[in-house]
């Protein structure tokens, strides 16, 4: 994999060519499988195409979660890049990519048009938290390398779930995060500082909680309507019930 976990190349780098997509990879040294991480080309309308031009039938792994926590944990994020400090209903009026980026039928049919099924990996997040050793041997075996490894790192939960609450400080929060994001001067000295991450996750103790995101029955039922159709649209092309599964 390359160093920068998500390259971009399909959906924002491509007018770089491909010598700098290939220069992603100088580091191979003879690896069975290469490959790399940019979840936005599942929202591009051009990447499937680009990909199946410049890559000679690659496999694509894809993973979907319950489309009301992904909007969530979305909105979550921007809370705390400091993009707004809205509430989450208010959020879901001014921002409809929230909504839209849960549309995961109309997204996997964009690259089935391009590329056979038998080339597309299909997983559902909720499964990585009920067995996650499971879960990446599925990887494997579908990468055709050693099923039966399992990493040191398996049980490392990477990417904590916050939930924001009310608090003085959101506001400024967000104002030195936007700021910091924005300059990138700021964000490299930033990413370089000693320590960065100790002092940030002491920031957030004041001003998220650890747990599941505490979305109103009403309003989840709202959007579990508006993802519906698309809901039983994958899970017929998956032979699962995720609409009975993320209808909690």
């Amino acid at each position: 994999m390359p160093k920068n976990k998500e390259v971009h190349f399909f959906d924002k780098n491509f007018d770089k060519g491909t010598k700098w997509y290939e220069k992603q990879f100088n580091e191979y040294n003879g690896e069975r499988v290469i490959g790399e991480f940019t979840p936005n080309y599942i929202y591009s309308k051009q990447a499937p195409k680009l990909i199946t031009n410049i890559l000679n039938n690659p496999k694509l792994i894809v993973c979907f979660r319950n489309p009301v926590d992904r909007a969530y944990s979305r909105y979550s994020l921007d809370i705390r890049m400091g993009t707004h400090n809205l509430s989450f209903k208010e959020a879901l009026k001014k921002y409809p990519e929230y909504i839209e980026r849960g549309f995961y039928y109309k997204q996997i049919k964009r690259y089935l048009k391009y590329f056979d099924r038998s080339l597309i990996l299909i997983l559902i997040y909720e499964d990585i938290v009920d067995n996650p050793v499971s879960f990446i041997q599925k990887i494997y075996d579908f990468l055709e390398v050693e099923k039966n490894f399992v990493p040191a790192q398996v049980n490392i939960r990477r990417n904590r779930g916050l939930v924001y609450r009310k608090s003085i400080l959101l506001k400024l929060y967000s104002q030195i995060s936007n700021f910091i994001v924005k300059n990138r001067f700021l964000n490299s000295l930033a990413n370089s500082v000693k320590n960065v991450n100790c002092i940030n996750n002491s920031m957030e103790k004041f001003i998220f909680s650890k747990g599941k995101p505490n979305i109103k029955s009403e309003l989840r039922h709202q959007l579990n309507q508006k993802f519906r159709e698309q809901t039983q649209k994958l899970s017929k092309l998956l032979n699962r019930d995720l609409t009975e599964e993320w209808s909690y």
